[in-house]
């Protein structure tokens, strides 16, 4: 229709790749949603112009994507430099983003189908067919990271894709053929290498972690994913599995009575012990090594607490649960922040909060050390891993403290929230410290954990900045001149510190 009234193949950018290139090299130094906006344009573009052949728009396609990476990049530098970016900023990077990332896996997976289902490949179609499989996985594990980044929900349709990206590389026999995935990236990878990075960052239960843990997670899963193991049955280095027929994500343990289709089973193979390996040697030497590309700087207590994280998941036995959990249904109504933790815990017996300062949640199961609630709706921005919260339980008569350890949305509205328990006789306190001169004038304010369970220890929590290594703190209020040892800081969040401390003495 468009030919009717004068349209021409040869006016598109991209009828001519030399042209179309020199084109897409003045996007490079724009800035990078614009720039995002765009590419995504034109990917619709050339999908849409029919007279293209597949063979040109495959190579525009890969032309379009390798101009993205950059501002990939510094879009997600953008995301997590902020710890609490502005609602509507935060938004728009993340949609900007997941739209080009949609786009650019749906028209590689297309293309990369039509190549499969040719009779003969020559060996330069071969190679660009091992590319397209190579670059969909890598943007399909995009966009995985950026649906987990705001804790879901992961859509439906990723899982499809990955295993027709499978389908696809396994037919041709490219699945294991290694290619150079971008011209200004370093290391080559395949097919099999991106799956099992793919898959093992959806193993590792991202949502136990913050979106800058997320970014550490996906990088060592990286740098190790040529060490990961695959095979056609489970052993102790292949505890996951995935049904490659089923387009679902994997899962671990024993696979249930009556799932048929293809399963292949994978795991961290040698990379576990090369992991522990890594572990040691920034605890031994206090620094990253320079080998380890992480993108950024990071404090090595945030590279091992993620390598510590990634090391639960990778080992050929899981952790045992601590306390066995059980179904419930209670109202939880939550208080959130050193200061709002404080307020709860010195409402007289059977006082509620206000309004404004609790939320509302359902408790869907619960343990000795912890439960996981489901948040309706949230008034204000403000949950995330590591948050403290001050809870009551309905029908209890005190206040718990806990830290959030985990976040999914099983939808756009809800939350699915997992709570540890620090304490469920928690105590607001007073304290001076004890300096070199005697005790200070000014007190400050903490909240004093005793331990839940046997063998625990008592722990304190005070606002950031307070504590100073080899201080002391006598206990004023509640009276009785308890003096606190702390032996170090267990965990840092936004506005707390929790310290470990000796047995107190009598003072």
């Amino acid at each position: 229709m468009l030919r009717l009234f004068g349209h021409k193949v040869a006016d598109h950018p991209f009828a001519d790749l030399k042209k179309a290139r020199e084109f897409l090299s003045g996007l490079i130094a724009a800035e990078p949603l614009t720039s995002l906006e765009d590419l995504t344009h034109w990917l619709q573009s050339v999908s849409g112009e029919n007279a293209f052949k597949p063979e040109h728009r495959a190579q525009a396609y890969l032309m379009i994507d390798e101009t993205a990476q950059p501002h990939l990049r510094r879009a997600l530098r953008d995301y997590l430099a902020a710890t609490r970016l502005p609602k509507q900023q935060e938004l728009r990077i993340w949609n900007v983003v997941d739209a080009y990332l949609q786009e650019a896996a749906g028209a590689l997976v297309e293309v990369a189908e039509w190549f499969a289902t040719r009779n003969r490949l020559s060996d330069a179609q071969r190679a660009v067919l091992a590319l397209l499989t190579v670059r969909a996985l890598r943007t399909l594990a995009a966009r995985l990271k950026w649906m987990h980044l705001r804790y879901g929900p992961v859509e439906r349709e990723l899982w499809p894709l990955v295993t027709r990206v499978y389908a696809a590389s396994e037919r041709a026999r490219v699945s294991q053929q290694l290619v150079t995935v971008y011209s200004n990236v370093p290391g080559d990878s395949s097919m099999q290498h991106e799956l099992l990075r793919l898959l093992m960052f959806s193993a590792c239960s991202p949502g136990a972690l913050l979106p800058v843990e997320m970014e550490l997670a996906d990088r060592l899963i990286s740098h190790f994913a040529p060490m990961f193991a695959a095979a056609g049955a489970p052993s102790d280095e292949t505890p996951y599995w995935v049904n490659l027929g089923a387009a679902s994500p994997p899962r671990r343990g024993p696979v249930p009575a009556g799932v048929t289709g293809p399963l292949g089973f994978f795991g961290a193979g040698p990379a576990y012990e090369a992991l522990r390996t890594l572990a040691a040697e920034i605890r031994n030497s206090g620094a990253i090594p320079s080998a380890l590309n992480l993108g950024n700087v990071y404090e090595t207590d945030v590279v091992l607490a993620v390598i510590d994280h990634l090391e639960a998941h990778w080992a050929p036995r899981l952790r045992e649960r601590r306390f066995a959990r059980q179904a419930a249904k209670l109202r939880l109504t939550v208080a959130h922040g050193f200061d709002g933790v404080l307020d709860v815990l010195q409402l007289p017996p059977g006082v509620a909060p206000v309004d404004e300062a609790a939320e509302s949640w359902i408790v869907e199961n619960i343990s000795a050390g912890g439960c996981g609630a489901l948040v309706p709706s949230l008034r204000q921005d403000w949950l995330h891993v590591g948050c403290l919260l001050g809870m009551h339980y309905e029908g209890g008569s005190h206040w718990s403290v806990g830290i959030v350890r985990r976040l999914s949305r099983p939808d756009a509205q809800r939350m699915n929230v997992g709570i540890q328990v620090l304490s469920r006789a928690a105590q607001p306190v007073e304290l001076r410290i004890e300096t070199a001169y005697g005790l200070s004038l000014d007190t400050e304010v903490g909240v004093l954990l005793p331990p839940t369970h046997h063998g625990d220890e008592l722990r304190l929590l005070l606002r950031p900045g307070v504590y100073v290594p080899g201080q002391r703190f006598k206990v004023e209020v509640p009276v009785g001149g308890q003096m606190l040892e702390p032996v170090d800081v267990v965990e840092r969040g936004e506005d707390y510190e929790l310290l470990r401390c000796r047995e107190p003495e009598i003072f």
